[in-house]
């Protein structure tokens, strides 16, 4: 069965994968010497293996000829079944002896904190390593890459809408509470308030009321995160996640920055395009009240 075979250094590579946290049965890998084999849950099942057993690894040495060894089976995995039928762990200096590759590194991989600064760290590096290619995720995996653009293009577009929408359902339930409110309106001007006062009291108002429910809805948008935080299971769905190669669990995440933002930019903008319907409001005048009273 073909597999790649990767030789890591387990401390270094809890840091930067997914897999030291995806063991679903035995252990890790205990250090670079390590000659044992962590396999994937799906492997082990075609294999028809387990922990404790022996499988034989055969791959072309540095010389060009046969290498087989035999590893024990420490560990079973958990991941996405592209990854498990496609990649085998064992320590670095393990797969080095068995290539024949003493002391050669094939990759060497860093994760920055800010995809911001990705460009930068690579040309940093390029400088540095002349000698090497330095790539970053996006040229490793053109179609995530891809993915990832168009999914950043939908989400504006979603979002727009969204908004739109939102805005044409805020204008119009705020003129029919304006014509609905026709003759307090109108009596209030009757009583000698001013246009600007009735403007003004009605944006405050509807900056009250949408306030409110921007507060609503994020203490929603907590608690529904709160209560997935172990994950959404879309093991139903398992074909089609392996296509966007991403596990069969999706976890919920929030960005700090964007619970503030999107929640402010929804309650200027309700107050935005409340300011008609309350302008409408601010010119209502006695006679219509009485005429709408009669």
């Amino acid at each position: 069965m073909p597999a790649t075979i990767v030789g890591v250094d387990p401390t270094a590579e809890a840091r930067i994968s997914s897999i030291p946290g995806r063991i679903a049965e035995g252990r890790y890998l205990n250090g670079s010497d390590d000659d044992s084999i962590i396999l994937g849950l799906h492997m082990v099942e075609r294999l028809k293996t387990g922990l404790g057993r022996r499988v034989i690894l055969m791959s072309q040495n540095a010389e060009g000829a046969m290498s087989e060894q035999s590893f024990d089976v420490v560990g079973i995995y958990d991941a996405d079944k592209a990854t498990e039928d496609l990649y085998v762990f064992t320590g670095r200096a393990a797969s080095q002896r068995f290539l024949g590759l003493e002391g050669e590194i094939a990759q060497v991989v860093f994760v920055l904190d800010e995809e911001t600064a990705l460009e930068d760290a690579l040309a940093a590096l390029a400088d540095a390593a002349p000698a090497l290619d330095v790539r970053g995720w996006k040229d490793l995996n053109l179609f995530l890459a891809s993915m990832d653009s168009y999914m950043g293009v939908f989400v504006h577009v979603w979002l727009s809408i969204v908004f739109a929408l939102m805005a044409i359902g805020i204008v119009n339930t705020q003129l029919m509470a304006v014509f609905e409110r026709t003759q307090e309106f109108g009596l209030l001007r009757a009583l000698g308030m001013k246009p600007r006062r009735v403007l003004f009291m009605v944006t405050i108002e509807n900056a009250l009321l949408i306030g409110i429910g921007v507060l609503l809805g994020m203490a929603l948008a907590a608690v529904t995160i709160w209560s997935l935080s172990d994950g959404i299971d879309f093991s139903a769905f398992a074909r089609a996640m392996e296509m966007v190669q991403t596990g069969e669990i999706i976890y919920l995440d929030y960005e700090p920055d964007a619970f503030i933002l999107f929640p402010g930019l929804i309650w200027l903008l309700g107050i935005l395009v409340t300011l008609w319907p309350a302008q409408r409001a601010s010119k209502c005048r006695p006679v219509d009240a009485m005429r709408r009273e009669t």
